[in-house]
């Protein structure tokens, strides 16, 4: 487990299943309720159960509380929609084959302590905190500066400060880890954790990029996939079922058409 370690999403429950991830130690700890507290002492937290839920929303707005429930309802049409989708593999656009043109017509910090969950990771009456938080200049990648980057992290524990105080003196050690490392000692390009932004125009066939969403490459019998490509990003393994799948399917053409052919 790298220093980099976050959360695992949207992992499909045959993929944990077919690769018996769990007889390899694989386990899910659930994360919640989602708690954000604030400087003035006021909190929201989302609890799971849906009345709880509208009551915790009512503290900042009624209005908001009263129309949650139609809210949860129209993501879940769209989940509906969308979600399928994962497991399909994008077409190449601009490809003019028929089964390419037919599928082109369907269209403040974060924070976890694992040691909660796992007491190996720290000494008896200690924690771990990881703390995520985006963004950072672009420059940060390719001109590292260690002294702005020691800043942020200050600003970052000072923001957990105003709501939880003395957290501060509790740190007996930190590692600060900024996209000038991620990406040359995670191999990260610009320090991101997702391979690419996670917006509209860098997902399904325009992720990695327009015309290689498909997962071949120019190369003949190169495949990519990773959590550059769709699927990703975050842990799911959805883009290494899809490569497989893309992969056996080219393989069958291929000897159709050898015995066309013969």
């Amino acid at each position: 487990m790298t220093s980099l370690s976050y959360v695992v999403s949207l992992l499909p429950a045959d993929l944990v299943r077919d690769l018996r991830l769990a007889s390899h130690g694989y386990h899910v700890f659930p994360q919640g309720p989602y708690f954000a507290p604030r400087a003035d002492g006021r909190y929201l937290r989302l609890p799971p159960e849906p009345a709880a839920r509208r009551a915790e929303i009512a503290k900042f707005s009624a209005l908001d509380a009263a129309a949650y429930d139609r809210y949860e309802a129209h993501l879940a049409g769209i989940g509906a929609i969308l979600g399928p989708m994962l497991a399909e593999i994008p077409p190449r656009l601009g490809s003019r084959r028929p089964p390419d043109l037919w599928r082109q017509g369907l269209l403040s910090p974060t924070s976890a302590s694992p040691s909660v969950f796992d007491d190996s990771l720290a000494p008896a009456g200690q924690h771990v905190m990881s703390m995520f938080t985006q963004w950072v200049p672009h420059g940060y990648a390719d001109k590292p500066d260690d002294a702005a980057l020691a800043a942020y992290a200050d600003r970052v524990i000072a923001r957990v400060e105003a709501v939880a105080p003395g957290f501060t003196d509790s740190i007996l050690h930190r590692q600060v880890i900024g996209s000038h490392q991620m990406q040359e000692e995670y191999g990260l390009v610009g320090g991101n954790i997702f391979h690419g932004e996670l917006s509209l125009g860098q997902m399904f066939h325009g992720r990695p990029a327009a015309g290689y969403a498909d997962l071949r490459t120019p190369v003949r019998g190169l495949y990519q996939a990773g959590s550059a490509t769709h699927g990703g990003g975050g842990v799911t393994g959805i883009p290494g079922r899809n490569v497989v799948r893309q992969i056996m399917a080219d393989r069958r053409a291929a000897r159709w058409r050898r015995r066309e052919r013969a």
